[in-house]
């Protein structure tokens, strides 16, 4: 089971769908959640997000040479069984 600091970086990322390494940076920072960034790199490494390349990057809009990130079905489902166990 995830903490609660990293349940509510999940449920963050899914109401954003996609964001940037900054955006993160600046929630964990607002959150007091230091660890924000690492926590994301451990749930793209899970499967729950998918690390957008340059094309797709430019596709939405996003010109800049930080990690940009989508949200994967896998995450939200996992949020869904957090809801209902919680």
């Amino acid at each position: 089971m995830k903490s609660k600091p990293q349940v509510a970086l999940l449920r963050w990322m899914i109401d954003k769908d996609e964001f940037t390494t900054h955006e993160v940076n600046n929630w964990g920072n607002e959150n007091f959640f230091v660890s924000a960034d690492r926590v994301k790199r451990h749930f793209a490494s899970d499967g729950y997000l998918h690390a957008l390349n340059k094309h797709e990057k430019i596709a939405s809009g996003y010109n800049t040479r930080q990690g940009v990130y989508r949200v994967t079905s896998k995450a939200i489902e996992e949020n869904l069984f957090i809801r209902l166990t919680i």
